[in-house]
């Protein structure tokens, strides 16, 4: 994980250590983090909290700057560039989707052999000029369907 940003958190997979499969890693994250907010839902909702909570998750794969950024009172290890934003960007977009994992086409082609995803459209991003493919992740290939990503409005 990389930090805490407000109510997001940016984590990067590949470095430091290089993983071939870190498109899919990534993914099972997403896919776990899921599975835990909805183990939280059930346990606040028992103990009388509220438990209507969602969370949206973009995912790209690209290469990025990867560094120390910042000034002497504060520094730290992060990623940035083109293809970090255009992440940032696929998370905003699960709230116009009601989707709660998207990804990018680069994503998508090195982890649809793992995991099933659909077309959700493609889109003009801000800070691109040309329209990326947005899709949506359903889960992992051979998943029972309880196990399986819904829309927010079901």
């Amino acid at each position: 994980m990389d930090k805490y940003e407000g109510d997001a958190i940016v984590a990067f997979f590949g470095e430091p250590v290089h993983y071939a499969d870190h498109a899919q890693r990534a993914l099972r994250a997403a896919l776990d983090m899921r599975k835990e907010l909805q183990t939280l839902r059930t346990r606040w909702e028992k103990e009388g909290r509220p438990s209507q909570i969602e969370m949206g998750i973009g995912i790209n794969s690209g290469e990025v700057f990867v560094g120390m950024v910042g000034s002497e009172q504060r520094i730290n290890c992060t990623v940035i560039g083109d293809n970090a934003n255009l992440a940032s960007r696929l998370q905003d977009l699960t709230k116009t989707y009601n989707w709660p994992v998207l990804v990018s086409e680069s994503t998508y082609q090195q982890a649809n052999e793992e995991f099933d995803a659909e077309l959700a459209d493609s889109v003009v991003v801000k800070g691109k000029t040309a329209a990326v493919n947005v899709y949506k992740v359903i889960g992992r290939r051979g998943a029972a369907q309880s196990e399986k990503l819904h829309s927010w409005q079901d």
